[in-house]
């Protein structure tokens, strides 16, 4: 595709800030319309509340913890060794032989670093996540309960100011019978 230098004046293209038709360029983002633009990414893509509505049925505290399925590994899914496995796997290594010993640091280099893991920490890491996913499971209920509560107190709370509204228009026209001149005070 042959396009004109912009440093040297073409006389097929005005000197003046040419549109978007006489471009041989595509349009940029920011010459498209960014009305539909905004439309169509609206329509097709959901932002979280970061709150389930009160009807949306949470996983029950004592239900069984669902195996993991993971279509592709990711990295989180891969990784069986936490920060405190690994702290302990160091304090056990540095117990095991002494730290001046030069042959406990060569056979520690040439043995190559597997995730295999003891017995007992990988129990300790299975407590931990299974207390992590009740711990979460309880906070997503109480925050659901806290949810539901406060849209409950909001209906009460619009009924009541719809019932003082009316007893305002009310006391509002009783003065004006009496022929006393009222502001009304009523925000839409």
């Amino acid at each position: 595709m042959l396009q004109a230098s912009p440093a040297l004046p073409s006389p097929a293209l005005p000197s003046a800030t040419p549109s978007l038709a006489a471009s041989p360029l595509p349009p940029t983002r920011s010459a498209t319309n960014s009305t539909s633009e905004k439309a169509s990414t609206t329509k097709t893509s959901r932002r979280g509340t970061g709150f389930r509505g009160p009807s949306t049925q949470l996983v029950a505290i004592d239900a069984p913890i669902r195996s993991r399925t993971y279509l592709v590994d990711s990295t989180t899914s891969k990784k069986r060794k936490t920060a405190a496995v690994e702290r302990e796997l160091a304090k056990r290594g540095r117990t095991s032989a002494s730290p001046d010993s030069g042959a406990a640091k060569a056979a520690a280099e040439v043995q190559p670093q597997d995730d295999a893991i003891p017995e007992d920490l990988a129990a300790a890491v299975e407590r931990k996540r299974l207390q992590n996913t009740l711990s979460a499971r309880k906070s997503r209920q109480r925050k659901q309960e806290r949810l539901g509560e406060l849209e409950e107190r909001n209906k009460e709370l619009e009924t009541e100011n719809e019932g003082l509204k009316q007893r305002l228009l009310a006391l509002e026209a009783m003065a004006k019978a009496f022929g006393l001149t009222v502001e009304s005070s009523l925000c839409a």
